[in-house]
């Protein structure tokens, strides 16, 4: 079976453009992860003026069916 996102974790942005780089990540709870789409993802956030962006799978801790995105920018990183 294949896993699933469970949750988007954002770290190293400011609070003011979370939902900015939510909407650039564009993977949502619940779909199939296709890890191209990582991939793509950094990419998407990398266009917004991000860098050092990295896109990590991680174990969830309520289901091993659902894996948790974690989308992390590098401190010194500013958004354009």
């Amino acid at each position: 079976m294949p896993a699933r996102v469970g949750c988007i974790q954002l770290k190293g942005f400011a609070k003011k453009d979370e939902e900015k780089v939510s909407q650039a990540v564009g993977v949502r709870s619940g779909q199939i992860i296709r890890y191209p789409e990582c991939e793509a993802a950094r990419e998407r956030v990398e266009k917004l003026g991000y860098k050092g962006v990295e896109v990590v799978e991680l174990p969830n801790e309520m289901a091993s069916e659902f894996k948790d995105i974690l989308v992390r920018c590098a401190p010194a990183a500013e958004s354009r």
